[in-house]
Formats: structure tokens, sequence, C-alpha cells
């Protein structure tokens, strides 16, 4: 008896770790609408650029905003000199398919609310450069905590 019911845990912490997994790494957060504007278009090398990213959590309850990241290609266009609000971290992500660079924030926001970041920019190296921007959010399904990314493509004219 004392196996089965052991048995039949393990097969629960599975497959709820299963689903979690599945929930996390397969879909974008649908608690929250990224927007991101830059201005200008367009910049020479050298010059500012101002990036926002306005995030509107569309979910009735609070989420927490972890971070907004920038995909390597970007961060190899402009280099971040100021973040309004101001970040409370920068960290780097390395993976095989490409890297990351996370402005943490940590800051709840609740349903129904917006939050805006702009990040001043310094154009770095001329060319065109795509890319995505991440907006992470900390949120819950069936009781477990867990971080997710809207995904906003991106792309940087520097002259």
């Amino acid at each position: 008896m004392n196996r089965l019911v052991g048995s039949l845990i393990v097969v629960i912490g599975v497959v709820a770790g299963g689903l979690l997994g599945y929930r996390a790494y397969t879909g974008e957060a649908n608690t929250i609408r990224a927007e991101v504007t830059v201005e200008p278009a367009s910049a020479p090398q050298g010059e500012t650029l101002s990036l926002t990213v306005k995030i509107e959590n569309v979910a009735l309850e609070t989420v927490t905003v972890r971070g907004i990241s920038f995909s390597d290609t970007l961060a190899t266009a402009a280099t971040v000199t100021e973040t309004q609000p101001i970040t409370r971290a920068v960290q780097h992500h390395p993976l095989l398919g490409g890297a990351w660079t996370e402005y943490t924030l940590n800051q709840p926001l609740a349903g129904g609310n917006t939050l805006e970041v702009t990040f001043t920019l310094q154009a770095a190296a001329e060319g065109i450069y795509s890319g995505e921007v991440y907006v992470w959010v900390e949120d819950s399904w069936l009781g477990l905590s867990h971080a997710r990314a809207a995904r906003v493509p991106l792309t940087l004219r520097i002259e």
C-alpha cells in the first residue's frame, strides 16, 4: 500500500512538473502586453536614442515585472547609459543559441495598470540590427510561481 501511494505521488509530481514546464517554456506571458518604441527611428554613431518599453497588465491580478532583456545583437548596436526607473541589477545570460542582457526591476504591476521603462542608448556601431526585447514577468499557475517573457521584435538602425 505504501509503495502504491509513493508511486502515485511521484506520478502526480511528474505530471504537474511537466505541465508547469510546458506552460513556462512554450508560450509567452499572456498577462501583459508589451510595446517598444525608439526615438529617433535611426541615429548616427555616437548619438543617443530613447527606447521606451510600455508594459500593460491585462490580467486581473498583480504580476511582478522581473526585468527587461535585450538580445545581444541589440546590445552590439547601442550601449545603455541610463534607465528610468532605475534598474536594480544588470545580468548577462549566455546561451548556446545567443545571449541576452537583463535589467532587473522586480516591480509589482496591478491588474489594468501600465508601467513605462525608458532606456537611454548611445549608438555604438554602424549597421542595421534586428533582435528582441523580452519583458519578464513572474506569475503563477496552479499555485506555482514561475517566470515568463513577452517578446517584442525590434530593429535598430545606426548610421
